[in-house]
């Protein structure tokens, strides 16, 4: 279990009609999108839902007769899942048998979650496959709330923050994720619970590696994988090496552990950055 690729959830709220709009153009490339290959644009579908999310919130409100927004208040949530590279390759880079099962089972369980999670709150669902990396999901997520009145009344309203309200809500979310993804068989588990990882570009990544490996280099010690599927298993060895060494070395040592450290807790966000990697297309 602990060998298996990472599921991968970020959320983003929408806090205005005109954000919503852009969304909505982005999903369905009706403006340019310079990180997306035209030629595979077709590939994209939207696979529950509203094909516009923008018109999907529009009429998801007026069903629940919500016309009054509270100023700087969420209107919708934007869900993005994707997975972590070695869910369809190998460490040599070619696909796995099984990806096209793989990728599709993903693709289905992803959109189950999402439909069991938020009912018709979840107003549309889209993949991308016209990106570089192989997919992704995008979904937009409407936060109605029932609740009733002083008189009694049964209402609805937008409550964002008993989606995405704090850190323990959005941990919750992760987990509730990656625990259905492994109920269904599809072999992703959740990412480091707690951790306090940042996005960071591939040139960070490499550029934090190499200065590891030539720390590693002055003091004979073994340097660290560029895949990050083995880089837990070198910053553990480091520890114990760490643990081991005499006071008058410690400040050489303290460094690197920073570094590592450093390393560790962006390890589930690079491995989807990573995923940018694979500019070779699966056959459908």
């Amino acid at each position: 279990m602990n060998n298996l690729p990472c599921a991968i959830l970020r959320t983003q709220k929408i806090k205005s009609y005109a954000a919503l709009a852009a969304l909505t153009s982005h999903w369905l490339r009706t403006k340019p999108t310079p990180n997306a290959n035209p030629a595979r644009t077709k590939y994209n579908k939207i696979i529950n839902g509203n094909k516009s999310p923008y018109c999907g919130v529009k009429e998801l409100l007026k069903k629940k007769d919500i016309s009054k927004l509270r100023k700087d208040g969420v209107l919708a949530i934007e869900y993005m899942l994707a997975f972590s590279p070695e869910f369809l390759n190998d460490k040599n880079g070619k696909y796995h048998q099984d990806a096209k099962q793989r990728l599709r089972q993903w693709i289905t369980e992803s959109k189950n979650w999402l439909v069991e999670t938020y009912g018709e709150n979840c107003v549309s669902i889209i993949t991308h496959f016209d990106e570089k990396a192989v997919c992704h999901i995008h979904a937009c997520v409407c936060p109605v709330k029932a609740w009733k009145n002083k008189a009694g009344t049964n209402l609805n309203k937008l409550c964002a923050r008993d989606i995405t309200g704090g850190k323990k809500k959005l941990s919750q979310l992760q987990t509730s994720y990656a625990e259905h993804l492994q109920c269904r068989g599809v072999q992703l588990k959740r990412g480091v619970l707690g951790s306090k990882a940042t996005h960071q570009t591939l040139i960070q990544y490499y550029t934090a590696i190499n200065q590891s490996k030539a720390a590693c280099q002055k003091v004979g010690i073994i340097p660290p994988s560029n895949d990050p599927a083995e880089f837990n298993v070198w910053q553990q060895t480091i520890q114990k090496l760490t643990e081991s060494l005499n006071k008058s070395d410690q400040s050489n040592f303290d460094k690197l552990s920073a570094m590592v450290s450093d390393l560790v807790v962006t390890n589930q966000q690079l491995e989807a950055k990573l995923a940018e990697r694979q500019s070779r297309p699966l056959s459908r």
